[in-house]
Parts: C-alpha cells; structure tokens; sequence
C-alpha cells in the first residue's frame, strides 16, 4: 500500500468521525439534517474500506463525495459564517480528500 493510498484511507476514517460529532452535536440541539450527516459517516466509512480493498471504481466516488460535500458546506454554513470548528475541520479534509484522490489519479503514486 502506497503512502498516499494510506493517507486517503486515514483521511476518509477522519472525515467520517468528524461527520459523527458534528451528528451527536445536530441531534442534541434538534437541529436540521442530522440524519444527512450520519449518512455520511456510513459513505466515508464506505470509501475508506474500498480505498483499503484498492477497489478500482472508489476513485470516482471518493473525489465526487467529498467534493460535493465540501461544496455544500462551504455554500451553507461557512459563506454565512455559521460554521462552528468541526464544520471547518470537515472542510479541510473534504479539500484535502479531493486533492489526494486526484493526485492519485494522475499519477503521483
């Protein structure tokens, strides 16, 4: 297993802990899209063992998700200046997820 390979695994395990606070915290305050989030704790989990098993179809999932993801929510909380640490902490390794997956891509293996 390439560093990179290992360190997108690692990224999207991170992302999907992180996707688990930021569910605790929605559900205790009732807030709104709470089931979303958890949704994406099962999708990162998903693209870290396909990453793990090298499933050769991950790649486009594992760009397309965290790209939408991030673009999400950089259009909904963190424009408005609603976002709270996790929100930007799930930004970084969104932007970080995508940067990895498409160095992969092309090559930087």
């Amino acid at each position: 297993m390439t560093r990179l390979r290992s360190n997108i695994i690692w990224l999207s395990v991170a992302n999907a802990v992180c996707h688990l606070v930021s569910y605790r915290q929605l559900s205790k305050a009732k807030g709104p899209g709470s089931t979303g989030v958890l949704a994406f704790v099962g999708i990162n989990a998903g693209l870290a063992f396909a990453t793990a098993k090298d499933v050769v179809w991950a790649q486009w999932p594992g760009i397309t998700l965290p790209a939408i993801g991030g673009l999400g929510l950089f259009a909904t909380k963190l424009v408005k200046g609603e976002g709270k640490a996790i929100d930007y902490t799930i930004f970084a390794i969104d932007v970080a997820t995508v940067w990895m997956w498409w160095s992969r891509m092309n090559g930087s293996e």
